[in-house]
């Protein structure tokens, strides 16, 4: 681990410190200088002899090293545990964490109840992200009645407290009427405010208000200067974003070169649409050698994530490539994935080969992808129907 991450885990435990958390300092000093001095097979031996002696700054730091496989295995659900008595302290990192960890479903399946008792906690702490979550909870109704009007009031709370994702999360609410009256100058205002805190994921949402003229008077120019700041500051949507730009010439004249870049930078943060793109490149040999392996594996990546288009086109490339397994496999995750070409090629395989009950659910898949504005589905249920004799009185 970098120096610079064990830093950042001493300052959060501090942190906890700082609350007036009472720990008993003595017999944890040897614990704490282990991991100061980054020495951490030593500090998670003796963190876990003393935590287990009931000393929750030890119990912490254990955590800590836990989560981050410091000294030993990275355990998660052995974290959880240990983080509940200083949270129970009143450690507002530990609270945070514990709900990150049922959210994710650490033990199973996600636990938002658990997740709630632990976010109103801190809420009520006054902890900002604590508070922007908890609203968020209320928007979306999770383990709560869903109520925009609880929402807007923690996600104003947690702006007090700094939380820069509720001025979006706010906005979003202004802009959908959402528990509060719609208003689309008011969304633009509040976005601003976090894109002058220089808050990345903001200036992309104020670059996409100035493109669609949301709130204010459209201007696409503004657009590209305040994408092109969030993408050198690695935010994956503003770089997927520009990609699309440069690539369709929106704004800009066509550059593939710039494209490609653009798209590599939001595929390594883990865009799924981006890394199909890449593949889309690579195949093609657009600004870039033409790779068949190295496409193959975008779209291998892509669909790694559940990306409808990449399992299809590795479906498509499977027909005449034996190399590529599972190639059916990938149409039916595509289907499942509601990719209208895919259901329009099922469609086609139940009709040929499925007989009347296969003729059957070829209407339904075509149904499907019509209603998902996919225009050859449309034209063959059109068809279907125009063939089929009346049924006779």
């Amino acid at each position: 681990m970098k120096r610079g991450a064990s830093r950042l885990l001493l300052a959060l435990f501090l942190g906890c410190l700082s609350l007036g958390v009472a720990f008993p300092s003595e017999i944890s000093q040897g614990c704490e200088a282990a991991f100061q001095t980054q020495n951490y097979s030593l500090a998670r031996t003796l963190c876990e002899t003393e935590a287990r002696r009931g000393d929750n700054q030890a119990s912490y730091w254990l955590a800590q090293m836990m989560l981050e496989g410091l000294g030993g295995h990275k355990d998660e659900k052995a974290a959880l545990q240990w983080l509940k008595r200083p949270a129970m302290d009143g450690c507002i990192d530990a609270q945070v964490k514990l709900v990150g960890l049922y959210e994710r479903g650490v033990s199973g399946n996600p636990e938002y109840k658990q997740a709630l008792k632990w976010l109103l906690r801190a809420a009520q702490e006054g902890d900002g992200f604590s508070q922007g979550r908890l609203g968020l909870y209320y928007e979306l109704g999770l383990e709560v009645k869903q109520s925009g009007l609880l929402a807007r009031q923690w996600y104003e709370k947690a702006i007090s407290n700094d939380d820069k994702n509720s001025y979006l999360r706010l906005a979003r609410l202004y802009l959908e009427g959402n528990g509060v009256e719609e208003d689309p100058i008011k969304a633009f205002e509040l976005t601003q405010r976090a894109a002058n805190l220089e808050f990345p994921p903001a200036l992309f949402m104020l670059g996409n208000l100035y493109y669609q003229g949301i709130g204010v008077k459209q201007d696409k120019r503004h657009t590209i200067i305040l994408w092109e700041k969030a993408a050198q500051m690695k935010d994956a949507s503003a770089s997927y974003a520009l990609g699309n730009l440069y690539d369709r010439g929106d704004l800009v004249h066509v550059d593939r070169k710039k494209a490609f870049q653009y798209f590599q930078q939001a595929a390594q943060s883990g865009v799924p649409a981006a890394m199909h793109r890449l593949g889309r490149y690579y195949e093609k040999g657009w600004a870039v050698a033409r790779s068949y392996d190295k496409a193959i594996q975008c779209y291998k990546d892509a669909s790694s994530f559940g990306y409808p288009p990449s399992q299809y086109r590795l479906y498509q490339l499977s027909l005449e490539d034996k190399s590529i397994e599972d190639g059916q496999e990938y149409l039916e995750r595509a289907v499942r994935g509601a990719f209208p070409p895919a259901l329009h090629e099922l469609a086609a395989i139940y009709r040929k080969h499925g007989g009347a009950d296969g003729k059957k659910k070829a209407v339904q898949l075509e149904l499907m992808a019509c209603r998902r504005g996919y225009k050859a589905s449309c034209e063959a249920n059109q068809t279907e129907k125009s063939s089929t004799p009346p049924k006779s009185l």
